[in-house]
Formats: C-alpha cells, structure tokens, sequence
C-alpha cells in the first residue's frame, strides 16, 4: 500500500506543480505583456515628441500673436498710467488743500492738532447755524 499511496502522492505532487507551473506562467506573461505595453506607449511618446520639436512654427503667424500680445500689453500700459496721472493730480490737489486749510488754522492761531480740531469744530458750528438761519440747505438751495 505504501508504493501505491507513494505513486498517488507523486501525481498529486506533479498535478500541483503543474498547476503552479501554469499560474506563474500566467502572471508572467501578463507582466510582459504590460512592459510590452509600455515600452511601445514609451515609444510613440519620443516619436510624438521628436516630430514636435523638429517642427518649425510658421514665423508669419508667430510673430502676428506675439505682436498682438505686445500691442495688448501696451494698451494695458498705457491705460494704467493714465491711472496713475489721475490719481497723481487729485493726490497734489488734495495735498494743496490741506495745506492752505493747515495754513488759514494756524493764521489763526491754532498751533496743535487738538486747536486746530476745536477750531474746525467751531467754524463747522457756525456754518451750520447760519444754514438753519438762512433756511439754507446744505447744496445751498433755498428750502421753500
């Protein structure tokens, strides 16, 4: 009994190496077939690349989008720096009319920030007061 559990034991043995055998066939072929699969993609990616950097725009129309980027960015330029001169004028203006405000406060005595506050206090009472006076409105319209 023992020669025939041997000869069956044997097979079984054989039968599961086959098996094995079959099984890592299998999975080393799918992995061939995945570097295969690669390599090639690798391939026609160097191709696509060479044939692109080989190829020579058309300078016609190469220089058209570049000279409408150059004149777009001037525009924008210009256009900013005419921003720029505006805001340019009213920051003068307005640093003239604080200095002829600051001028007239301290003509009048006024030395210190605080006067000079109490000073425009006062004067903004007054104004008002002569509105209400006057029946005045502030655009200076007549309320009727």
């Amino acid at each position: 009994m023992s020669k025939k559990s041997s000869a069956k034991e044997k097979k079984r043995k054989l039968r599961s190496k086959r098996k094995v055998r079959a099984r890592r066939e299998e999975l080393r072929a799918a992995a061939r077939e995945d570097k295969k699969q690669h390599l090639e993609r690798r391939k026609w990616e160097k191709k696509l690349e060479r044939e692109m950097n080989n190829q020579e725009p058309d300078p016609e129309l190469e220089n058209l989008e570049v000279d409408e980027k150059e004149l777009a960015i001037k525009k924008r330029l210009e256009h900013n720096m005419e921003i720029l001169a505006a805001l340019q004028d009213e920051f003068e203006k307005e640093q003239e009319t604080r200095k002829n405000v600051n001028d007239t406060l301290e003509a009048e005595g006024a030395s210190s920030i605080e006067e000079k506050m109490e000073l425009v206090k006062s004067k903004l009472k007054e104004v008002q007061e002569l509105q209400q006076d006057n029946d005045i409105a502030i655009g200076g319209e007549v309320e009727l």
